[in-house]
């Protein structure tokens, strides 16, 4: 009945006499027995059966190990040894089938060791994430989650041929740990427990689980007389025996733990436990403490406390469960390591995809990821990491003497992430001592900063250092990721850290594969398990097609800008923490306009009375969320556009998008009655459509086009949605124009002149009514007419002596730039914007082409005149003028898709 933990690599005399003299029946190997690797622990076992052999036992011993993988590995072999991940993590895979698979392919390699008996799955729903007694040892919150991937794990188990234990009966998930005994108690009632802890077990039960470990903590509601659970009757055998039907072993906590060993000690413990009706009863290391627990036996049979049926039922209960799979042929002829080899090889490729499936984005807010987008490749990066103990399953060793105590756990993660960097990465410890000097001058010179968290609710100042250095990265606009490498829980409600990750684990398969996510070599596939409260609080990614009924109806209130609202103040902010990587310059431009006044267009009479919507916490004043709309005026109809949906990062997830865009969307169908409404706005021009580009670029503007749908966007025109784009022309100091366009322009005599004159400037005008398609083109030239900050470039057509172009030039002092911003994102003030070009389409093309051309050239005459290096247009809707540019040198600045719907 007593299982027996030892001390050492190799057969002790204490042990053989615990096999000779008194048959214990089951030896449960730990670190201490295996660190050596896989040949001294295949040789250990063998000279355990071998003594038992001897020792003329009927069946092999069990030989038990704890090997849950991921954070608890008892055996690591690098060499012959797979690493897989843990328990959350696989369930964070989302697939139970690849659950199955780890379990198997676990199991056959402790199985090549000699291993016969795996103590797992973990079978507790971890509802209480404070205690964390458990933490990723677990599968999560959701008692179905937690059912179907332990399900998955006792068939692969099974198929691998090796005993399974199920633990911890009735389940340490609504633990609590009382602050003076240490004793960790459950206040469930027996309904309670039903409802959710006892699920998993069920199914085990179902399942013919070979053995159920039940745990040591207190169930007053079940059994106010006894502490521990497994010392229960009324939970080991009227509960899990009788109630729940479990005719499979079942096994006691170790009498050797603390609360175990001191409030009743291990001889009476034993006695209790046989008692309550364990069938195996763990003492796992002290010699002295196994003989007194193998007495208690004795002298409680002795006594008549225990019957001999009690004894003998036991007794069959646990050889029927060897004879499931051991015998003396597989324990006495251990495989060769050179196939435990192979089988490891083999193996390793499903570790590797496993550890991908698992690491979790939980939210990026800033954008940051991949760091290759945010950060310049020869850039500093720092990396903070707690001071924690290397794990089994990690390679980290000191390089330096001076290095402090569990500051080694995280040095190869540094190294990796300079593997995938040219630019130098630094890496430091942060402790409970909190924020230091040192911290402060790495975060100065870095561009971006990595913090490391490890249980964070048990070490507080993990807790406290990540939230300061989010806000001082905040504050300089430097890309910050936290990483959780043990509880995911860590952060997950804190919505000031925008970019979270979850490894789960802190092994080096895993933090590779973190290196690897950071850098864009892989793509965040895990998915936050169970997580129930943390979909309802919006705190993860959502499918959108998931989403509840009752999550469509509005949430936010919704107001209308006013003239009191101080938003314009507010904006600039708002924009920078969205698109860190478009700042509009600050500080007072050429002409007297400042670059964080951008905004004030969607504010200003002059342009139409506009509407635009926020949601803020009325208390605090704090902004959450802004949407401006625009609606254009054309010959009979209007268009309206939702030319910006801000969100704080902070607060997204939270519907206050969805929120905002419905009510614009009700504002210009209902109000303003418009006939077409267009997602974005040329005017003011921050965004003219989905923004598009590569890498995360794409996989945002996937993301936006996908919200849009979900949220009731009509795509009927997505076959007609055009890819619309803006150029950029460099280095005009060497610019000239080119002799093709001298040569055209003489031969069609096409004049090119300023157009300062009334008549000129109605004959404009007749051209913008013949091209009222464009939007916003009026109120581009209503802007520049009479300025002196802008230009309006005419071409002419000398036989009919009309004009049959035009083309503003402006630079980032105009008050024209308040309706194209985008000039106002450039960080020197030598650039000049090129916009509204507009052209008679009745022309022959070699004419307009010449027309387009000569017009933009004369603009860049003007800026090279002005001592400019650069020109910059805005979207270019034709493409006919696409090629044009193209082919004299302008590159393609951003590109964006339209969106527009028809009421």
């Amino acid at each position: 009945m007593i299982m027996i933990g030892m001390h050492g690599s190799t057969i002790n005399n204490e042990v053989r006499e615990l096999i000779n003299k008194y048959h214990v029946g089951t030896i449960l190997l730990s670190s201490r027995n295996l660190s050596e690797g896989a040949a001294s622990a295949q040789k250990l076992i063998l000279d355990l059966q071998l003594a038992a052999h001897d020792a003329g036992y009927e069946y092999p011993l069990s030989i038990a190990v704890d090997q849950e993988n991921g954070m608890l590995n008892n055996i690591y072999d690098s060499e012959y040894i797979t690493q897989f991940p843990g328990p959350m993590a696989i369930a964070a895979t989302q697939s139970p089938t690849l659950a199955m698979q780890v379990a198997c392919a676990t199991g056959e390699q402790m199985k090549a060791l000699g291993v016969n008996w795996i103590l797992g799955p973990v079978l507790d729903v971890l509802y209480n994430n404070a205690t964390q007694l458990l933490g990723v040892r677990t599968m999560g919150d959701d008692p179905a989650e937690v059912t179907r991937f332990g399900l998955a794990y006792i068939r692969g188990y099974e198929q691998a041929g090796i005993n399974i234990c199920a633990k911890h009966f009735p389940g340490y998930g609504e633990a609590t740990v009382d602050l003076i005994s240490g004793l960790e108690i459950v206040f469930n009632t027996i309904k309670q427990l039903e409802a959710a802890s006892l699920i998993p077990f069920h199914e085990a039960i179902h399942a013919n689980v070979d053995a159920i470990l039940v745990g040591g903590c207190a169930v007053p509601k079940i059994d106010e007389a006894e502490m521990h659970a497994c010392l229960s009757h009324k939970v080991v055998s009227d509960l899990l025996r009788h109630k729940m039907g479990y005719r499979g072993v079942i096994i006691s906590e170790c009498l050797e733990f603390g609360y175990l060993y001191e409030n009743v000690g291990v001889k009476q413990g034993a006695i209790m436990a046989a008692t309550a009706g364990c069938d195996i009863i763990i003492v796992c290391s002290d010699y002295r403490l196994q003989k007194e627990a193998i007495s208690g036996i004795l002298c409680a049979v002795k006594d008549g406390i225990l019957s001999h049926e009690l004894i003998y039922s036991a007794a069959r209960r646990v050889a029927a469960m060897k004879q499931r799979y051991l015998s003396w042929d597989q324990a006495l002829n251990p495989m060769p390591l050179s196939q435990l080899k192979d089988l490891k090889i083999s193996h390793d490729a499903l570790s590797a995809k496993a550890y991908q499936l698992s690491v979790t984005l939980l939210r990026d807010h800033g954008n940051v990821l991949p760091l290759t987008d945010s950060v310049e490749q020869d850039s500093d990066i720092l990396l903070l990491s707690p001071l924690v103990a290397p794990l089994v399953g990690t390679t980290s060793t000191p390089t330096h003497s001076s290095l402090l105590a569990g500051e080694t756990a995280f040095q190869n993660f540094g190294k990796r992430l300079a593997q995938y960097h040219t630019g130098k990465v630094m890496h430091t410890c942060y402790t409970e001592n909190g924020f230091i000097a040192l911290h402060e001058k790495l975060i100065q010179r870095a561009k971006a900063v990595i913090i490391i968290t490890t249980e964070a609710h048990r070490n507080t100042y993990q807790l406290t250092m990540s939230k300061l250095v989010a806000s001082i990265c905040a504050t300089s606009g430097k890309p910050f990721v936290t990483l959780a490498v043990s509880s995911p829980y860590d952060m997950a409600l804190d919505r000031s850290i925008g970019t979270y990750i979850c490894a789960y684990e802190f092994t080096d398969s895993a933090l590779e594969t973190v290196a690897q996510l950071l850098f864009g070599i892989l793509s965040p596939k895990g998915k936050f398990p169970g997580s129930s409260i943390y979909k309802q609080r919006g705190l993860l990614k959502r499918d959108h097609q998931s989403i509840d009924n009752d999550e469509l109806k509005q949430k936010w209130l919704v107001e209308r800008v006013t003239k009191e609202d101080a938003i314009l103040e507010e904006l600039p902010g708002l924009w920078e923490c969205c698109f860190p990587n478009r700042r509009i310059v600050s500080g007072i431009v050429s002409g007297g306009y400042s670059g964080l006044r951008a905004f004030r267009a969607f504010f200003d009479e002059r342009y139409g009375s506009q509407t635009h919507f926020l949601i803020r916490n009325s208390s605090t004043n704090q902004l959450y969320g802004f949407c401006a709309t625009w609606v254009y005026e054309c010959d009979s109809y209007k268009v309206g556009s939702i030319s910006m949906v801000l969100v704080a990062p902070s607060r997204r997830g939270l519907f206050i998008g969805r929120d905002l865009l419905n009510k614009a969307m009700e504002y210009l169908k209902v109000e303003r009655k418009v006939k077409y409404i267009k997602f974005g706005s040329p005017v003011p021009n921050f965004f003219p459509g989905i923004t598009l580009g590569t890498g995360i670029e794409k996989r945002k503007a996937q993301d936006l086009e996908d919200w849009l749908i979900h949220n009731g966007w009509k795509d009927e025109y997505q076959s007609e949605n055009r890819i619309i784009r803006s150029f950029i022309k460099e280095h005009l100091n060497n610019w000239k124009i080119n002799n093709e366009l001298a040569s055209n322009i003489e031969k069609y005599n096409v004049k090119f002149d300023f157009c300062v004159d009334s008549d000129r400037i109605l004959e404009v005008n007749q051209l913008l009514g013949a091209n009222m398609n464009q939007l916003g083109l009026d109120i581009l030239y209503r802007t520049a007419m009479g300025r002196a900050d802008s230009k309006i470039i005419i071409s002419i057509n000398p036989a009919s002596n009309r004009v049959i172009g035009a083309v503003i030039i402006f630079t980032r002092g105009s008050l024209l730039s308040l309706l194209q911003p985008w000039i106002l994102e450039f960080t020197d003030a030598r650039v000049g914007g090129i916009c509204g070009l507009i052209v008679d389409q009745s022309l022959p093309n070699g004419l307009t082409h010449t027309s387009i051309l000569g017009m933009v050239s004369c603009g860049l005459k003007q800026f090279t005149s002005q001592g400019f290096e650069r020109g910059v247009t805005e979207i270019i809707e034709d493409p006919r003028t696409e090629e044009i540019l193209i082919e004299t040198g302008w590159r393609v600045g951003r590109s964006f898709k339209e969106m527009i719907q028809k009421v």
